[in-house]
């Protein structure tokens, strides 16, 4: 779909995705609750993010999407965040336990911080 097109995600969805936050948040929440790297089985949360990301609003340009570090996502416009999960849902296409290390590492919760942040300021 031509970017132009693309229909941004509104109040609403946002919000769907901000509850993802204290999810993420939990004190019991460790992305991968069995198997392993190769054949990892996620906590429910990470299939329901998966599920969430999947809506055709945040269906970004994920092959025009360039790694961002966590501080450029600090500061990422919503078109850059869509395009970050667009990425993030084909993540463990590109190698197993991506979407994990996406979480593990931070940038997850840093994307959805700074969503809400956009949020705020809709």
């Amino acid at each position: 779909m031509d970017q132009e097109q693309k229909r941004l995600p509104n109040r609403q969805e946002i919000e769907s995705m901000l509850a993802f936050i204290p999810k993420f948040n939990a004190d019991d929440f460790q992305p991968i609750v069995g198997g392993d790297r190769t054949y990892p089985k996620y906590h429910p949360v990470m299939y329901e993010l998966r599920e969430e990301i999947s809506k055709h609003c945040w269906l970004g340009n994920s092959s025009a999407y360039g790694e961002l570090s966590q501080a450029e996502l600090k500061t990422a416009d919503l078109t850059h965040l869509v395009d970050f999960f667009s990425r993030y849902r084909r993540a463990d296409q590109m190698f197993t336990g991506g979407q994990a290390y996406a979480t593990e590492e931070g940038y997850v919760m840093t994307v959805l911080i700074r969503l809400r942040e956009l949020y705020e300021d809709l």
